[in-house]
Order: C-alpha cells, then sequence, then structure tokens
C-alpha cells in the first residue's frame, strides 16, 4: 500500500469544471506541463493566441531571443503553476513547447 506522500505531487492542476469554464469562454485551452527535479508536475493552462499578441511576440523577439515564447505565455495564461513564470528551468521546460498552440493553416499560393 502507498502513502498519499509517496504520490507525485502537483501544482496548477485545474479540476475538470475548470477546464470546462475555461473552454466555454476561451476556446481551444492547453495544457503544459513541466517536471522539477524533485519529480514535481508543474501545470499551466493556456488559450491560442489572437494575432495581435503573435505580432508583439515577434517583434520582441527581435532583440530577445526568449522574448517571443515568453510574451506567448504572458498573453495566453489562463491558470496554473506561477513557478512555470518563474523558475527559470521550467520556464524554459514549458518555452519549447509553445509553439504548439499557434495554429497555422495550410495554405497555398500561385502565380496567375
Amino acid at each position: 500500500m502507498s502513502k498519499e506522500s509517496d504520490a507525485p505531487k502537483v501544482i496548477g492542476q485545474a479540476t475538470p469544471e475548470q477546464i470546462a469554464e475555461m473552454k466555454q469562454k476561451h476556446g481551444d485551452v492547453f495544457e503544459a506541463t513541466a517536471i522539477s527535479a524533485e519529480g514535481v508536475e508543474h501545470k499551466c493552462y493556456l488559450r491560442k493566441p489572437r494575432r495581435q499578441e503573435l505580432s508583439y511576440a515577434t517583434k520582441v523577439a527581435t532583440n530577445n531571443p526568449l522574448g517571443f515564447n515568453e510574451s506567448i505565455l504572458k498573453a495566453c495564461w489562463l491558470s496554473g503553476s506561477e513557478d512555470i513564470k518563474t523558475v527559470d528551468y521550467l520556464f524554459m521546460g514549458v518555452s519549447g513547447q509553445i509553439a504548439e498552440i499557434v495554429e497555422v493553416a495550410d495554405a497555398s499560393i500561385k502565380k496567375l
């Protein structure tokens, strides 16, 4: 029989009701998870970025390579472990997944 203290700790996890509320308000919702050196899961919830937010993030990135991810994370943040915003290695873990929430349609162009 395992003790409750043996179970991995999770910080920032939303309830199914909270997730349903976020989806109703924002449409698609994404859950990002970063795992600390101690094995603690830090979760956060993000919505898709809007065009204006993508434009700003791209502008910020010209002077700050991490600025794009930081800007999108801040703009699209719905809830979760605040440590993801402030602890560098947790931020870097989630930061590497930010592109997954930027949806781009398939498109084509041809010269007429």
